[in-house]
């Protein structure tokens, strides 16, 4: 009698992929091969049953069952998938952070199992791998940095949109309010000067 040695396989397939399902035997001649998708033959007497462009008309169960004049055996089912192509729902944004702060940027995709790398300016970051990256203690040389998250499956990839970093350095008043004295309708400055970037100033009278 025929010996099924290895059976077809369970696989996840592209869209538009080949794939060919296969049977090995380790014993039995003058065989004849027939496969089954859902139930239904399908194919030619081979050993191999071809798909060339596999789309979601070709996902589901096969078998393939091996025949000759000592009886009939019948390979384990193989369950074939597609695999769509995603799509990113929701872009990394532009973040402002504090030097020696955090920021935190994250992507959203269409689908699970999906593999993530996040990039700083086109380069990886090493274990940055899941949809939300957070990079601590900012430093001002990451001033203007893009952060892009490269997304992707078994069947291809897609880079986000890239988000700017702006990094405010922290604030150092120099010079400070000298109090004085005025005299009544002469006009008078009061000075006060500080470094950092991206600064504002609002100034109060105090009672």
């Amino acid at each position: 009698p025929a010996v099924i040695s290895n059976h077809p396989k369970s696989q996840s397939v592209c869209l538009n992929a080949p794939y060919n399902l296969t049977v090995s035997l380790s014993a039995g001649s003058n065989l004849v091969y027939q496969w089954y998708f859902n139930g239904a033959p399908v194919g030619g007497n081979s050993q191999i049953y071809s798909i060339l462009n596999f789309t979601g008309v070709n996902d589901g169960d096969y078998y393939c069952t091996v025949t000759n004049g000592c009886g009939t055996v019948n390979s384990q089912t193989a369950t074939l998938t597609l695999v769509t192509m995603f799509a990113i729902t929701i872009q990394p944004s532009d973040v402002s952070a504090c030097e020696n702060g955090s920021a935190t940027f994250t992507v959203a995709a269409n689908q699970p199992g999906l593999s993530y790398q996040w990039m700083k300016n086109a380069v990886d970051i090493a274990g940055a791998t899941n949809p939300t990256l957070i990079v601590n203690n900012v430093a001002l040389g990451d001033n203007g940095a893009l952060f892009r998250c490269k997304v992707s499956n078994n069947c291809g990839a897609i880079i986000s949109n890239p988000a700017k970093l702006s990094v405010s350095s922290l604030i150092n008043i120099t010079l400070q309010p000298q109090s004085s004295t005025v005299c009544p309708l002469q006009s008078h400055n009061i000075i006060l000067t500080a470094t950092g970037n991206n600064l504002t100033y609002q100034w109060y009278k105090v009672s």
